[in-house]
């Protein structure tokens, strides 16, 4: 059922110097943190109305209502309120993190479309780079040759548009006798 209707769900933060969320999501401090301020978006922008905060909860969320057949509230589409609740809880253990999601839910029948393009118009106020983002551009072999060819190929890219769109960039360095990073510009 929730593949036929289609949810997206993109995630977000309000902090980019948490040295545990530079080693899950940006591979150990190799990868790059975008940033966006989407207070500068315009009130009625499509992003607006589709980004919400996580709710950080012990225990799952309780949709029992919005499935009950008896429900006399005033949802009208109750499916989507249920994906809608679902998409926006989360453990209390990820707290730490923040977290907001945009969330789409888009009535498809296309089973091939897994991923949609946001061609929303919104460039990155920032970029930051992670303290070993370099790494991944060395080689010791004739295997990581290969590898290191396309992480630069990439990076290549990725300055390219950063020198584009005149984006600002940062490198995220370790506090020292803190756990926490630092932004440089």
């Amino acid at each position: 059922m929730l593949d036929y209707l289609g949810t997206y769900v993109s995630c977000f933060t309000t902090r980019n110097n948490v040295v545990l969320m530079w080693a899950h999501y940006a591979r150990s401090n190799t990868g790059i943190c975008v940033e966006y301020d989407f207070n500068k978006l315009p009130e009625n922008h499509i992003l607006t109305k589709s980004i919400f905060p996580v709710r950080y909860s012990d225990v799952p969320v309780d949709l029992s209502d919005l499935l009950d057949d008896n429900y006399t509230g005033n949802c009208k589409n109750l499916l989507e309120a249920a994906v809608l609740c679902s998409a926006l809880n989360k453990s209390s253990v990820w707290s730490y993190e923040d977290e907001w999601r945009l969330v789409w839910v888009l009535a498809s029948e296309m089973d091939s479309m897994r991923r949609i393009p946001l061609k929303t118009g919104i460039i990155p106020s920032r970029i930051c780079f992670g303290y070993h983002f370099l790494r991944p551009l060395f080689y010791y072999s004739e295997a990581d040759y290969k590898d290191a060819k396309s992480n630069m190929e990439q990076l290549l890219r990725l300055l390219d548009f950063i020198d584009k769109h005149n984006i600002p960039i940062s490198i995220m360095m370790p506090v020292i006798g803190q756990y926490t990073l630092e932004s440089y510009s």
